[in-house]
């Protein structure tokens, strides 16, 4: 683990810190209405974290007795903020800024550790005016929250790799457990973790048995707790509802609006609904269930057609998006798509780029975004090769699963602020190919850079 006094006292990471609050600050002073932090979703959380703070439960303040579609953990953490507060937005805004800033810091100390101190630099300087970690500190939604959790695990987990002291694995084992009481889209990565581990157990010198159960211990002593908490609570031992929704009503019904030339919403309502008193009830969905299978079995190409857009919609969708609704109240999510747009790739592109906003500074955020989406996934493959031409081929592997895992769930229902769960290591990636690129053109020596 690097030493703390390294992090500090390196000049360049206040410079990097000062210019992501002075954009921070810029950008609050500028949103036009507090309901612009505020997306669709946003609004379930701050029902439940009011009701929270005011009740103490968890739940919607008019489904009581019933779990909410999604995990708790984030309107827990915004609850918390309203009862030590009030239900104040700039709380939860300014907190969620010092978590963007933390993972800032944290992304700057694994960097450092993996890679080299000028591909740590590079990486800050790159968090610094990253529009995804620039726009969700400033809306109610788990993203940031989220990306700290796992960023604070990766670290947690490199620091085990490097010390292999065992306090560091069931540390970073907890926090991605409790990650995915905030979203479980590290869910389908912890066997994929371990898969990976035990294939290359020899090279990270590690005993393969202790090694696996701590791990797996450590990640299921909250997600377990958890979903004990909701038997005793509801009487279900499951974790949340919210895989079974995205799976009927945000992706089922995308599919058989395509198929019958229909609208999702009159699909959802007439096929879709959910017919049971508590959302944590599996039978709920059986019409739904019943219908998914049979479409399935007669319409296989669509449902991979839906699914890839929806990942493309993750892995090219512009963070500038999200910042178009934050200074344009009368626009709702889901109003700015590429997909919508009419003519050749190159207008729908530009459509995307300039609908939803009249401003010609977001435009031009979003087009600079844009042309950078696309150089920086082909510096990740840079960084890929760099890494496998060094061997290192566990640390590629493991940055590939995470982001490939990350990216193909979101298959159900993508959207770009899905990616800013494994944004952090395209950034990290992205700096190490700019480092190595740099030392190539230039030939200078690893150690005067």
């Amino acid at each position: 683990m690097m030493k703390q006094q390294t992090l500090f006292s390196d000049t360049y990471v206040w410079l990097s810190v000062g210019l992501f609050l002075l954009l921070s600050l810029v950008m609050y002073v500028y949103v036009p209405d507090q309901r612009c932090h505020f997306d669709i979703d946003s609004v379930g959380y701050d029902n439940i974290a009011r009701n929270f703070s005011q009740h103490g439960f968890l739940e919607e303040s008019h489904r009581l007795g019933v779990h909410p579609v999604q995990t708790v953990g984030y309107p827990f953490f915004v609850g918390l903020i309203y009862t030590l507060f009030g239900a104040n937005i700039s709380a939860v805004i300014f907190l969620q800024l010092l978590l963007a800033i933390a993972c800032g810091l944290l992304m700057y100390a694994i960097a450092h550790d993996l890679f080299n101190k000028s591909t740590a630099r590079i990486t800050l300087f790159l968090w610094s005016c990253n529009v995804g970690f620039l726009v969700y500190p400033q809306v109610m939604l788990a993203e940031i929250l989220l990306t700290f959790f796992v960023l604070l695990f990766f670290h947690l987990f490199f620091s085990f790799l490097k010390s292999k002291k065992n306090i560091h694995l069931i540390l970073a084992g907890l926090v991605l457990g409790i990650s995915i009481l905030i979203k479980p889209m590290a869910l389908f990565f912890v066997p994929l973790l371990l898969m990976l581990c035990t294939f290359f157990s020899k090279a990270l010198k590690v005993h393969t048995k202790t090694f696996l159960f701590l791990l797996l211990f450590s990640v299921s002593v909250p997600v377990l707790g958890y979903m004990a908490r909701n038997y005793r609570m509801y009487n279900f031992f499951a974790l949340a509802p919210m895989t079974s929704l995205n799976m009927y009503q945000c992706f089922l019904s995308k599919v058989i609006a395509r198929v019958e030339h229909r609208t999702v919403a009159d699909v959802i309502d007439t096929q879709l609904r959910f017919k049971s008193t508590n959302f944590l009830d599996d039978a709920g969905w059986s019409h739904a269930r019943s219908l998914f299978f049979t479409y399935l079995k007669q319409y296989p190409h669509m449902f991979v057609v839906v699914w890839f857009e929806n990942v493309i919609k993750t892995v090219l969708g512009l963070f500038s998006t999200q910042m178009k609704l934050l200074f344009e109240p009368t626009l709702r999510g889901g109003d700015c798509s590429f997909f919508k747009e009419q003519g050749s790739l190159m207008q729908k592109a530009m459509g995307y780029i300039a609908s939803g906003t009249q401003s010609t500074v977001i435009q031009s955020v979003a087009l600079l975004e844009a042309i950078w989406n696309i150089m920086r996934w082909l510096l990740v493959i840079a960084a890929l090769y760099f890494l496998c031409a060094l061997k290192r081929y566990f640390l590629s592997s493991l940055f590939v699963l995470f982001i490939a895992q990350c990216a193909l769930v979101t298959g159900i229902d993508g959207c770009c602020r899905y990616r800013i769960t494994f944004e952090p290591l395209l950034i990290m990636l992205t700096a190490y190919a700019l480092f190595q690129l740099y030392v190539q053109v230039k030939g200078a020596s690893y150690e005067t850079v």
